[in-house]
């Protein structure tokens, strides 16, 4: 009987990993997540200086996740609005009816700006604008 050759135990993945990639990979993730937050710190401010008490108005509803983080998202933002509920009667929810949106939230800016959803983005570049007259 020949003896068999001794295979060596396989490398354990954390040994093949070069650290390098490791710490690259990490640093990257690292950039990434401040730049986010210097990103969003912007667009706080941005908002926040254009957007004097009155100028918006989210239509909600009581269901509705992504109100919930539209409000949490101008809240944080010490962004003022006005909430409007569209599930409640009254002028909120003959107005939104009449917009005939498929859909909460809706953004309005000033009287004549409307945005279905929420995006920061939009809301930025609305505020920039003058309301029509």
């Amino acid at each position: 009987m020949t003896p068999q050759p001794h295979r060596p135990e396989p490398t354990p993945w954390w040994r093949q990993v070069p650290w390098a990639l490791l710490v690259l990979v990490g640093l990257f993730w690292g950039a990434s997540q401040w730049w986010h937050r210097h990103d969003r710190a912007e667009q706080f401010e941005a908002i926040r200086q254009a957007s004097p008490e009155g100028r918006i108005k989210l239509y909600t509803s009581a269901t509705c996740i992504f109100c919930d983080q539209a409000k949490a998202w101008l809240n944080e933002a010490h962004v003022p609005f006005q909430e409007c509920r569209v599930d409640e009667p009254g002028s909120c929810a003959e107005a939104y009816a009449g917009m005939g949106a498929p859909g909460t939230p809706v953004v309005q800016v000033d009287a004549d700006k409307l945005q279905l959803g929420f995006d920061p983005g939009w809301l930025a570049q609305a505020l920039r604008q003058p309301p029509r007259r």
